[in-house]
């Protein structure tokens, strides 16, 4: 099985709720939690926001399943889960161990958003450019109007690169690396079209016209 590819969102919802003692585990397609005091009602939002990645780490990490069957008296009592009303409270023997926290996980998504850096690109909504965040690897769309000039310039110039490198979106350094080279070979064509205009007899100016009069 290889290793899940969860948003930054839910590995960091994984990792803080782990490190804090909190057990995740599933029963078939559900998610638990317990005990139910350690998680907070926004959390729980989140749990829900991200529950099928968060099944999908569980499936690859290790999951504790519950022993206990699932009855109408269990499902009213347990007000640890969420989702699809079914199945029951945690009992039994465990029948596995879930890891404290995943910092791999969060690391390699951490790092995937270093890597790519501070970069603009037009936003699937039109008139939002959408910036990332290189620290946690979000996307925030902001009006066209609002955004600096750099981000816009950067949306038009990711645009047309399409053309040229398909739509992979390039990193920062890559586009630094472009933007530099581009610039170099400006300068170069400049200098030959000076070195063009001049003759044997001095500068010769394009827009000249002799004098009629």
């Amino acid at each position: 099985m290889s290793a899940p590819s969860p948003t930054i969102e839910a590995a960091m919802l994984y990792t803080e709720l782990t490190e804090r003692g909190v057990t995740l585990y599933s029963e078939g397609d559900k998610l638990r939690f317990r005990p139910r005091s350690k998680v907070s009602e926004e959390e729980i939002e989140r749990l829900k926001e991200h529950k099928a990645e968060l099944l999908d780490i569980l499936s690859f990490y290790g999951s504790e399943p519950s022993a206990t069957p699932a009855t109408s008296a269990t499902q009213e009592r347990n007000s640890d889960t969420y989702g699809k009303k079914a199945g029951g409270t945690l009992g039994g023997t465990s029948g596995g161990t879930l890891p404290d926290k995943v910092p791999p996980l969060v690391k390699r998504h951490l790092d995937e958003a270093s890597n790519l850096g501070l970069v603009a690109r037009w936003a699937s909504e039109f008139g939002f450019i959408s910036i990332h965040d290189p620290t946690t690897g979000e996307w925030h769309d902001l009006p066209t109007a609002d955004a600096l000039g750099w981000a816009k310039k950067e949306a038009f110039k990711r645009k047309e690169l399409n053309k040229r490198y398909g739509h992979r979106l390039l990193t920062r350094y890559e586009l630094e690396r472009i933007w530099q080279r581009e610039q170099a070979q400006a300068q170069a064509d400049a200098l030959d079209h000076a070195a063009a205009a001049v003759s044997d007899k001095g500068i010769l100016f394009e827009d000249y016209l002799p004098d009629s009069g």
